[in-house]
């Protein structure tokens, strides 16, 4: 079981970091919404569901304006709250739809650089390596684990 207080933990770490990207490895849907609230009751962060907001300013552009304005609409979601204010990204599959051609780890990265943000990752971590999908999936990506904290439950 993965714990707020181990959340908050990464967070304070995140603080003196170049990224202030805290990953939550989550497979488990079932205690996402569960974590997802104590998170705001002990950090007052603000939860967005990445999907639903992007995909809604994506529907009236074309496939190559989707892939060009993906980093800025991203910007344009957050842009309404203070940078001093925890942000929690979840649904972030959209990020990984290949249309957009997106590197979706470089594009958290980029937004947690003036702000802490903390992401629900639907993957896994081993091996020092941090997945999306599976080999063979049309989704897959894989990335080593640098410049950015996370936080997965005890196994």
């Amino acid at each position: 079981m993965l714990s707020a207080e181990a959340v908050n933990d990464a967070v304070r770490a995140a603080a003196n970091q170049y990224f202030r990207l805290v990953l939550i490895i989550s497979q488990d849907n079932s205690t996402k919404p569960v974590l997802l609230k104590e998170l705001q009751d002990i950090l007052e962060v603000v939860s967005i569901k990445i999907g639903a907001e992007i995909s809604q300013r994506l529907l009236e552009m074309t496939e190559r304006q989707r892939a060009l304005r993906l980093s800025y609409l991203l910007d344009e979601i957050l842009a309404p709250y203070p940078l001093d204010q925890v942000i929690v990204l979840d649904n972030i599959e959209i990020l990984f739809d290949r249309s957009l051609a997106s590197n979706p780890l470089s594009l958290l990265q980029k937004i947690s650089r003036n702000r802490t943000v903390i992401v629900v990752w639907s993957g896994s971590l081993q091996d020092g390596w941090l997945t999306y999908a599976v080999p063979g999936h049309p989704e897959y990506k894989r990335y080593p684990v640098q410049d950015v904290i996370i936080v997965q439950p005890s196994q």
